[in-house]
């Protein structure tokens, strides 16, 4: 997953860079297609914030958190995409099977229209 990190207030860290990108790889079997995160590290006098977008092919998810430490704050916006994603994931699946169904459905019915048709025992 192709990351963008930026910081606000705040200097510029490696271990939140590589802390973000460990995290973001387990996305990576959630989502069919390379998808892009945006992610903004930013202080606000004792709050620190995480703001994560992940950009996809049809997939558009944001997420913010507010926490007294960075780290938490990270792992706490990261379960609210990853909730996200699944539900998202679930809608797919979801609409996948209902077209499924009725090509199934449909395919069966010109079986049995040509089975009346045209017989089998004469």
């Amino acid at each position: 997953m192709q990351t963008s990190v930026t910081f606000k207030n705040l200097k510029p860290s490696d271990d939140l860079k590589n802390y973000i990108g460990s995290k973001l790889d387990r996305f990576d079997r959630y989502l069919d297609n390379p998808a892009e995160a945006n992610v903004v590290f930013s202080i606000e006098k004792f709050r620190h914030i995480a703001e994560v977008t992940i950009i996809g092919d049809r997939l558009n998810i944001n997420g913010r958190e507010e926490q007294e430490d960075m780290y938490s704050a990270i792992d706490n916006v990261l379960d609210k995409l990853e909730k996200q994603i699944k539900k998202n994931k679930g809608k797919q699946k979801n609409a996948e099977i209902k077209i499924r169904t009725k090509w199934t459905c449909r395919s069966c019915h010109q079986i049995f229209l040509n089975l009346i048709m045209n017989p089998l025992w004469k």
